[in-house]
């Protein structure tokens, strides 16, 4: 089951302890002058790596996008939702995700030594995670990917894939 999450502002996914540290739009958790928020709407690219108190956290740039975690061909992913009919046809369209597609940006180095990850928005503060989402993961090295997968006029997805190193 796809369990999919709406943000006000973008995405962030990290280790539910790094993750607490967060302080949305209240103020920074490094000390600068821009909040968190901030800095996480500065990022230009569909995934960017930021500070986050004592860790990284990811953030998922471009717009706030309907996001999911899925696993494809063992690979943890995330699900970016441009467009679709429905959420059973989005369903569908991941679970036919190719296992290789396009790069459409450089990938990502993310290292946790976690062995789970949140998805949350980064407008609220990491304490109140609101809607959010949780996943297993490996504790390691991985590059994050970013790809375009679409059938035109039918779905539309920017996916994420965390590429074990």
């Amino acid at each position: 089951m796809i369990e999919w999450i709406d943000t006000s502002g973008p995405p962030l996914c990290g280790a539910l302890e790094i993750a607490r540290q967060w302080k949305g739009g209240e103020a920074s958790s490094i000390g600068q002058e821009h909040t968190d928020y901030d800095r996480a709407c500065a990022v230009a690219d569909y995934v960017g790596k930021l500070t986050c108190g004592t860790g990284e956290v990811l953030v998922l740039g471009d717009e706030p996008l309907r996001s999911a975690f899925f696993v494809t061909n063992q690979t943890l992913a995330i699900a970016r939702w441009w467009s679709c009919e429905s959420a059973e046809r989005a369903v569908t369209a991941l679970l036919e995700l190719p296992s290789r597609l396009p790069a459409i940006e450089e990938s990502v180095r993310f290292q946790t030594a976690a062995t789970s990850l949140i998805m949350f928005d980064a407008a609220r503060h990491g304490e109140e995670h609101g809607d959010h989402r949780l996943t297993a993961i490996a504790a390691g090295s991985y590059l994050v990917t970013s790809e375009r997968y679409e059938l035109p006029e039918v779905f539309r997805f920017l996916i994420h894939r965390f590429v074990r190193q």
